[in-house]
């Protein structure tokens, strides 16, 4: 099982979980999770507003989408003690939590915790799985036998427009992972991905606006944890050297193959998934890439031993 998966997950003492729905389409992706950033919306103002009655609203989705919720969603501010103590943050802690916890990038919707957790996948393995998408993720509580026999893979393809791109590309992303992929001498091609946003949000085919103002938010939010505590000098310089970069394991190092005008990453995992792959889309579509599509999925471990990946 490869261990660079799990340093995807935000901090938690007792659980955790990874879940991610691989959508047919992007269309279909973004529904989803416009679908469940509304049903979170909906829950962080029952939490805020009446906690009393936060469980009944729970079931009442749960009825609404004909799903299974087991576990209530836990990781909401302490609303009462942030009207004591920092009021001005009272509206917007739980939409910075919304946006850390639930992701949308091209054909894919993650969910992770985005505080201390003791909750498991649910609601969210379900909610998924209910807008029609392939589930793959990791499960504190559940998925520990299976993953014994299974392992997640990565996908990502995409078409360069001609020859000449193909062949920059090639060269330019090869050259970095045949590197260091963390070093300031060898940055990742998608580097710029503030200039490559302003370039293609609007007009993405597979990124949405709101979805990557959310990912770039979420990002900057566990950043700045401790900001003002010199003692986390040190790993606020580790998060802002990874911040785009692979995250490679010495026995499957991520690769790129090439037929013709399609290409096709192996292996491909990242610091921060979310920011690096939505970085990542934003620079192929600069470079006129289209087909671009992703998934996570599940094999068996005897026969990812008996391929080539």
């Amino acid at each position: 099982m490869r261990i660079s998966l799990w340093q995807q997950f935000s901090s938690n003492h007792s659980a955790g979980y990874w879940v991610v729905g691989t959508f047919k389409t992007v269309d279909d992706a973004q529904h989803a999770y416009r679908e469940m950033r509304g049903i979170l919306e909906k829950l962080e103002q029952a939490m805020r507003e009446n906690p009393s009655t936060y469980a009944e609203t729970e079931q009442v989705i749960a009825k609404q989408y004909q799903i299974e919720w087991t576990s209530s969603i836990d990781w909401w501010p302490d609303y009462d003690w942030l009207r004591r103590k920092k009021p001005e943050q009272e509206n917007t802690e739980g939409q910075h939590r919304i946006a850390a916890a639930l992701s949308n990038v091209g054909n894919l919707v993650m969910a992770s915790p985005p505080w201390d957790t003791w909750m498991s996948w649910q609601p969210f393995k379900a909610l998924i799985e209910h807008f029609g998408a392939e589930l793959s993720g990791y499960d504190f509580y559940e998925t520990e036998i299976f993953l014994k026999s299974h392992t997640i893979k990565p996908e990502f393809r995409f078409t360069a427009p001609d020859k000449t791109t193909a062949d920059e590309l090639e060269t330019s992303i090869n050259t970095y992972l045949a590197g260091p992929h963390v070093s300031e001498a060898n940055p990742p091609p998608w580097q710029d991905d503030e200039a490559n946003f302003r370039a293609i949000l609007g007009k993405s085919r597979y990124l949405d606006a709101e979805a990557v103002a959310a990912i770039r938010q979420a990002w900057l939010d566990r950043y700045n944890i401790g900001i003002n505590t010199p003692s986390l000098q040190r790993a606020r310089e580790i998060k802002l050297a990874k911040r785009l970069t692979v995250d490679s394991s010495p026995t499957s190092p991520p690769r790129l193959e090439r037929d013709g005008l399609n290409f096709q990453f192996i292996d491909l995992w990242f610091s921060n998934t979310e920011l690096a792959l939505a970085a990542l889309i934003a620079y192929l579509e600069v470079k006129g890439c289209t087909n671009i599509h992703l998934g996570y999925h599940y094999v068996p471990i005897e026969e990812k031993k008996g391929g080539k990946d």
